[in-house]
């Protein structure tokens, strides 16, 4: 019986003494498509052409009527305005930089994969030197991928704004792309 109860006691401190490993996932948020066209630029010159070339992008539908988005919440924050997306408020980040969890801030690096087996970028979560948490973002076309960091829905969590831009039939398509990191 004295023994049943020591090995009982040994397994119940072994129990607690486990620390559980937190789980994580990268979530898809929202999505919105712009497109800004270069028809009717081959007549333009000097100031006219570079400020027609570097027109924000108008949204391709109407995403007001999208129900859970952040629609309201990029319009409220000025990055979309009269349908068009500010580009120059979506910073661009070094590939090495802040992310904010749980009112708790990781390192998150993004990278190109290695090898071409992957299509997209690589996220790597790091707290002090220890990645905890690895995905990737699929891309079909290598676009042009800039991204920032924001807190538009106040929970405490950094949302991760990827812009893919990619050049099709005389004119760039904008695929802002929103995500985040939640835990288990």
């Amino acid at each position: 019986m004295k023994k049943h109860l020591i090995y009982t006691f040994i397994g119940i401190m072994a129990f607690l003494s486990c620390e559980t490993e937190k789980q994580y996932s990268l979530k898809q948020l929202d999505g919105y498509s712009f497109r800004r066209n270069y028809f009717g630029s081959d007549t333009l010159t000097g100031k006219e052409l570079d400020k027609f070339i570097h027109r924000n992008p108008i949204q391709n539908t109407d995403y007001k009527s999208k129900k859970g988005n952040f629609y309201a919440e990029l319009t409220a924050n000025g990055i979309i305005k009269n349908k068009e997306l500010i580009v120059s408020k979506l910073d661009s980040f070094p590939n090495y930089f802040d992310y904010k969890i749980s009112n708790k801030t990781v390192k998150l690096l993004i990278s190109f994969p290695e090898s071409f087996d992957t299509e997209g970028l690589i996220l790597s979560f790091r707290e002090e030197e220890n990645i905890f948490f690895t995905d990737t973002v699929s891309f079909s076309i290598p676009p042009n991928v800039t991204y920032s960091t924001m807190d538009l829905n106040n929970d405490g969590t950094d949302e991760l704004y990827m812009l893919a831009k990619n050049y099709a039939v005389n004119g760039d398509n904008y695929e802002l792309s929103i995500y985040e990191l939640t835990e288990k």
